[in-house]
C-alpha cells in the first residue's frame, strides 16, 4: 500500500479511493471487475464497504451479469467501512 509498489495478490491500493474500478495499469482484473469499471464503478467509501464483504454478488448486481466474478475471495470482514475509511486516508 504505497505508491508505484508492485501489484503480487491484488492492485496496489494505493489511491484506490476515486478510481476506476478495473483500471490500475499493471494489473490483470476479472472481466467482470472491467466491465463494472466501465459501466462507471468508481470507488468511493460506500462502494468499497459494499464490495469487501462479498466481491462476486456485489458485481453480479453491479453489471447485471449473474455470471459475473470477482478474483477476491468473498471476506468475513467486521468493518468493511473501517477498511474504506482507511484506504480513504491514504492518497496521492
Amino acid at each position: 500500500l504505497e505508491d508505484g509498489a508492485k501489484s503480487t495478490v491484488g492492485p496496489n491500493l494505493y489511491g484506490v479511493m476515486d478510481r476506476t474500478a478495473g483500471t490500475l495499469d499493471g494489473y490483470k482484473y476479472s472481466s467482470s471487475m472491467v466491465e463494472a469499471g466501465e459501466a462507471g464503478l468508481v470507488w468511493t467509501a460506500e462502494t468499497l464497504a459494499a464490495y469487501l464483504p462479498d466481491p462476486s454478488s456485489y458485481l453480479k448486481e453491479v453489471t447485471g451479469d449473474d455470471g459475473a466474478k470477482s478474483k477476491m475471495a468473498a471476506q468475513r470482514i467486521k468493518s468493511a467501512e473501517d477498511i474504506a475509511a482507511y484506504l480513504s486516508s491514504v492518497v496521492e
